[in-house]
């Protein structure tokens, strides 16, 4: 909070002090208002809905199909959330842009259609959707297979337990990804500076307000704008779920097998995931490919130039990005996890409003927590600007709301009971946690894990202002690159830093899946 009212003060303080009726001249004054607000709420919304459902569709195939892809599908929906948006961005804009592929050389068409609303919404639904995948995935992997099994018993079939069982003991999972896709959307600021064009949203013109106007007062009353909607959409989600029981993992042993999806639905899903995977495979293809080209639509060469001078003069960025993100994962996941365990199972005064506080750091844009961060700390006794210690603080408190959201799905469905017998037969709080809850909630730590490095790896909007010569971040660099015109080099280091990434994730799903193995729950009792 501290931080945010640094940058939220300003929306109230005029140069003759305290003013609370400058919010509202601030923007009566701001002529585009009402365009900024509904192009980023219908745009919210839009993502939100879209990049849901493919989640879903993404979380059914992979942990119910019976076909052999579903690992390749896993793989491919964790594609878009190991680089910087941006540069999914740049893709598109490679295939469907004045000089795209598609467009260009394909279908002979000079347009800038692909800037604005549909090229946005594609690029920020490619990048939100393994969001929501990763959420719902998880809740879908902890449904008890007794309770369709015993739906099947009484003879609903597969449809009817599918609609009547399955997807109602999925809403926590698809309530938190809709809302963290919303959130995402109205936040986001890398998909609108590169696709925006003239479809203005808050976040681009929050950042254009300080850098191009020099207006905070302008950039603190459009923050809070859009941290009104944001909580909205929190109240929202409360009132969906509201106080329904989603508690399917219990201490007795779960019996069965999960349930096969209908075979129309599986092949269905099957079917649309493949798809999905084509196209954005597509398009990292073609992010590599113009790390290898001399000017893309212009000069097509080969060249190996642009790695040559990637390893020369782009290496101390890169060490410095994942040094801090291996840093910063594990602390937020911790906190993550904790706070939502404080939430779920403990009663206490203000636990509505730790839990309400909590997602703030996801409603506030990025470049407002950036300049936030650098009033809050520019001064004693937080004199952190410059420093490696700032950068890690920022990366935790912005990525910590996907680890609380993920722990609170994952602990709504596992019953009291468990922790009470533990605490019964004499365990202590630390033991009840570390062999009970934790390994029950393995699939959340490993969202929380994975996400925190992926995001902060890939952060631009929130640090671009808080890099500096020392501590210089590789998604500020090929932000840097873009931006003077050099895609060769962008696309070079998204490269590099996509295999990176990719080998990051997979080592650290191998040692937390291990580690929590070991103090694993099986058959209701102490492993």
């Amino acid at each position: 909070l501290y931080p945010i009212f640094a940058i939220l003060q300003h929306s109230v303080m005029g140069a003759q002090g305290l003013r609370p009726s400058l919010f509202v001249e601030t923007l009566r004054n701001y002529t585009p208002f009402w365009r900024v607000l509904r192009n980023s709420l219908g745009l919210a919304v839009f993502v939100g809905v879209i990049s849901t459902l493919i989640g879903l569709g993404f979380a059914l195939a992979a942990t119910r199909s019976r076909s052999r892809v579903t690992v390749l599908l896993r793989a491919f929906s964790l594609l878009p959330l190991i680089t910087p948006p941006f540069v999914i961005g740049l893709a598109i804009i490679l295939l469907f842009g004045l000089q795209g592929l598609v467009t260009s050389t394909l279908l002979g068409l000079r347009t800038r259609g692909i800037f604005g609303f549909p090229g946005l919404a594609l690029a920020q639904i490619l990048s939100f959707a393994p969001v929501a995948f990763l959420v719902i995935a998880s809740v879908v992997e902890s449904v008890n297979p007794a309770l369709e099994e015993a739906s099947l018993t009484l003879r609903a079939g597969r449809w009817g337990t599918f609609w009547k069982v399955t997807l109602p003991l999925l809403r926590p999972g698809l309530a938190n990804a809709f809302l963290l896709t919303i959130i995402e959307s109205l936040a986001d600021f890398g998909n609108p500076i590169v696709l925006g064009g003239e479809f203005e949203v808050l976040s681009t013109e929050i950042y254009f307000s300080i850098i191009g106007r020099f207006d905070q007062t302008l950039a603190a009353s459009l923050g809070i704008v859009l941290l009104t909607f944001s909580l909205a959409t929190f109240l929202l989600q409360q009132l969906w779920l509201g106080k329904r029981s989603y508690v399917t993992v219990t201490g007795k042993p779960p019996s069965g097998r999960p349930m096969p999806l209908p075979r129309g639905l599986e092949m269905g899903l099957l079917w649309s995931c493949a798809a999905w995977c084509v196209f954005t495979l597509a398009l990292y293809l073609f992010v590599v490919y113009g790390g290898f080209v001399e000017i893309w639509g212009i000069n097509n060469a080969f060249t190996m130039r642009h790695y040559h001078q990637l390893l020369r003069d782009g290496m101390d960025a890169l060490h410095t990005t994942l040094i801090l993100a291996g840093i910063s994962s594990p602390l937020t996941a911790v906190v993550g996890i904790l706070l939502a365990y404080l939430v779920v199972r403990h009663q206490f005064p203000g636990r509505g409003v730790l839990e309400f506080t909590s997602m703030l750091s996801f409603a506030v844009p990025g470049t407002v927590i950036g300049i936030g961060y650098i009033m809050a700390f520019n001064q004693s006794p937080f004199l952190l600007t410059g420093t490696a210690s700032i950068l890690v603080i920022s990366f935790i408190f912005r990525n910590m709301p996907l680890g609380i959201r993920s722990g609170i799905a994952a602990l709504a469905q596992i019953d009291r009971a468990l922790e009470e017998a533990s605490v019964t037969l004499r365990a202590s709080f630390a033991l009840t946690l570390r062999r009970i809850v934790l390994p029950l909630i393995r699939p959340a730590i490993i969202s929380a894990l994975v996400f925190s490095f992926v995001r902060a790896v890939t952060a631009i909007s929130a640090v671009v202002f808080l890099v500096s010569a020392q501590w210089k971040l590789s998604t500020k660099v090929i932000l840097d690159q873009a931006e003077n015109g050099r895609y060769g080099l962008a696309t070079a280091y998204s490269t590099v830093l996509i295999v990176i990434m990719a080998l990051a994730i997979v080592v650290m799903y191998l040692v937390v899946g291990k580690s929590a193995a070991r103090g694993g729950v099986e058959g209701g009792g102490l492993a």
